[in-house]
């Protein structure tokens, strides 16, 4: 139901860049004008950073400051209510997910320890349904 269209816009959690950079699929994010990241989604980041020193997460910390089509755009308290209030714990993919529906484009998820709101489910795309080509 959902697609990039014209303005090529998507949303992605941090699982879905982690797959996507060990499968060696990030050049993906080139194809669009532009990728919704929440700070939550950096601040997740930087935490498993600090923990670990993962190398994958250094690599995304490297996109995030270098790639020109990265939008930094978290939902307000407001937006997030109504997710807040269908699940027992928001966490950062749900900030994702508010984000595609709020701008209106698909989600690129790659949580999937947890169930998903059935009025998101149309708006995902799963990391192993992309190609490079």
């Amino acid at each position: 139901e959902y697609s990039a269209g014209e303005r090529k816009a998507v949303a992605v959690d941090l699982w879905a860049l982690y797959i996507m950079a060990c499968q060696r699929k990030l050049r993906i994010m080139g194809a669009f004008s532009q990728i919704y990241i929440t700070h939550l989604t950096f601040s997740h980041c930087l935490q498993e950073l600090c923990n670990i020193n993962d190398p994958v997460m250094r690599k995304l910390l490297t996109v995030f400051i270098n790639a020109d089509n990265i939008v930094w755009r978290s939902p307000n308290l407001k937006e997030q209510l109504p997710v807040r209030n269908e699940v027992e714990a928001y966490l950062e993919f749900h900030h994702t997910l508010t984000v595609g529906e709020i701008m209106d484009c698909p989600v690129i998820l790659g949580e999937h320890r947890y169930p998903v709101p059935e009025r998101f489910r149309a708006r995902i795309i799963r990391p192993c349904e992309l190609t490079c080509g």
